[in-house]
């Protein structure tokens, strides 16, 4: 049961760092670019995160 319950977590960990990355890869290429809004981009990105922290 532990060793799941830290294998999950893990993963969970693993998954919302590659969300992380995937978003700043794209909010850096985006940036500067006609209608890139970056305060929408980050508070839909920190919406996100609270949900997660949420659960």
């Amino acid at each position: 049961m532990i060793a799941n319950a830290e294998a999950d977590s893990r993963r969970a960990a693993l998954a919302l760092t590659r969300q992380q990355r995937d978003f700043l890869e794209k909010r850096n290429a985006s940036f500067g670019r006609r209608g890139y809004d970056l305060r929408q981009a980050t508070e839909d990105r920190l919406e996100k995160l609270n949900t997660i922290v949420r659960q």
